[in-house]
């Protein structure tokens, strides 16, 4: 790409935004000041101090906003009191989300991000704060090095969708994912957290004495409470689910794969094919009696605010039967997976051990201390624990061939479908226990943020085939073909 592609600069609308922002970045010291001693007039001095300086410097921050594409690179140069130019060689992109919030729909802007290749820090991607629609498509475009089309050329439709997900899955998907399921118990000890940062303990502690009082004391009755919460707190995970990913869409072209949902805020995330570094399939043992499992595929120098999940990863499919899996594996990482080659047996009395150790060794204080139902919590736990560790062991796994397959877990039970090339180096790891039982560890990094993959309680032979099948001068040999005789 020679010249410049494409050249803009924001919305009007982000000097509001900016605005807004500052506004909120300052609204919790505001109000933390309101309940303390500090006069209320100097705090209304604060606040009008706060949009004064704020406000044109959020009219600044917009009006030296710029970015372009040229030369096969991603310039943005912005800043009031600092300026900062950066420039981002576009064989570093990653991807790119567009956003529509609420209040961008409405004014038919998008927010775009631009994830650079930066170990998946937050900081390594580039943020539009509004831009037009047709803006945001040239910017992915140009970025993603997406040819435009000849003046002659027919006009060729989006692909039509390849999976989506109906508000019934997306519900499923929610109430059997810890990702919604612990929403609302982080956001209770969130609140009860500022609450506290503003002085209100002794409310708090009023408070909780007087839902104490009201609590039932029986033991049916606290069975009866804490299944009522269990219960809530899988409704709330359903509606969150319901929210976030509404009209979950996944649509693929030989060149990109892209992401729609969202029912307050769309978000369409794209990714290039060749920043694919495999697919993941996820299940839980709730998930596997259902026959269901999520879709993830890792990339590198994804932050986690890219997509809402996690650094490195984007999801694909929230929740798909065996046959919608198939088909998203099949089409990122086309070919006949390896074979998973089980790991020894020595291996189980480690699982076991690790599992259950430690409440058997707690268990016999409390009843020594005169609380015998604590031990016999600590004896449920362990109980608990152990076919979960029979479960971790009977799922490890591993294959090598075109593609690396690495498995493990129960609770959280994780396929990884891996290029062999995407690992950048690997830990061979053995303690002292594992050395006794001529066993090993073998950690693959991928880089760029995208995390690592540990294949645990290996064979020491199967250590040393991997860790050989993963060297690339290995792999080159064995698809070189053999020199002539002579």
């Amino acid at each position: 790409m020679s010249g410049v592609a494409i050249e803009g600069r924001l919305h009007p609308l982000a000097a509001v935004l900016y605005g807004a922002r500052v506004v909120r970045n300052a609204g919790p010291l505001l109000l933390a000041g309101w309940v303390t001693d500090i006069p209320h007039l100097a705090l209304l001095g604060l606040a009008a101090a706060v949009l004064v300086i704020g406000i044109p410097l959020s009219v600044l921050a917009w009006w030296r906003f710029r970015y372009r594409v040229e030369d096969g690179r991603l310039f943005v140069d912005a800043g009031v009191l600092v300026r900062r130019n950066r420039v981002v060689p576009l064989e570093r992109v990653r991807g790119v989300s567009l956003d529509e919030p609420l209040a961008h729909r409405v004014f038919g802007l998008v927010r775009a991000r631009v994830e650079a290749a930066a170990a998946g820090d937050p900081g390594g991607e580039l943020s539009l704060a509004a831009i037009s629609r047709p803006q945001a498509d040239a910017l992915r475009d140009a970025v993603l090095r997406v040819a435009a089309p000849a003046a002659d050329a027919p006009v060729v439709a989006d692909p039509p969708p390849f999976a989506v997900m109906t508000p019934g899955r997306l519900a499923l998907a929610g109430a059997t994912s810890g990702r919604f399921v612990f929403v609302p118990a982080a956001a209770a000890a969130g609140m009860l957290s500022f609450a506290d940062d503003l002085g209100l303990e002794g409310l708090l502690r009023r408070s909780a004495g007087a839902v104490a009082d009201r609590a039932p004391h029986s033991a049916g009755g606290i069975v009866v409470g804490v299944l009522a919460a269990a219960v809530a707190a899988v409704g709330l995970a359903a509606l969150g689910s319901v929210i976030a990913d509404w009209a979950f869409e996944l649509r693929a072209d030989p060149q990109r794969l892209a992401t729609v949902r969202g029912l307050l805020s769309r978000r369409r995330t794209t990714v290039d094919r060749r920043r694919l570094q495999g697919v993941e399939v996820c299940d839980s043992p709730v998930r596997r009696a259902l026959g269901v499992a999520s879709v993830m595929a890792p990339v590198g120098g994804f932050s986690v605010s890219s997509d809402g999940d996690a650094a490195g990863r984007v999801r694909l499919l929230p929740l798909g039967d065996a046959e919608e899996v198939a088909r998203v594996v099949a089409e990122v990482a086309p070919g006949e997976p390896p074979g998973l080659e089980p790991h020894p047996r020595a291996g189980l009395a480690r699982r076991i051990t690790r599992a259950v150790a430690l409440p058997l060794l707690v268990a016999p204080f409390p009843f020594l201390a005169g609380q015998p139902w604590v031990g016999w919590a600590a004896i449920a736990v362990a109980l608990v624990m152990l076919p979960i560790a029979l479960d971790r062991h009977r799922s490890l796994g591993h294959g090598v061939g075109h593609r690396l397959i690495v498995r493990s877990g129960s609770l959280t039970r994780r396929r990884s479908l891996l290029d062999p090339a995407a690992p950048v180096a690997y830990t061979l790891s053995s303690s002292p226990f594992q050395r006794r039982r001529g066993l090993a560890s073998v950690t693959v990094h991928l880089g760029l943020g995208a995390g690592s993959r540990t294949v645990l309680d290996l064979g020491d032979d199967q250590a040393h085939a991997l860790i050989t099948a993963l060297q690339p001068w290995t792999r080159e040999a064995a698809v070189r073909p053999a020199a002539p005789p002579g």
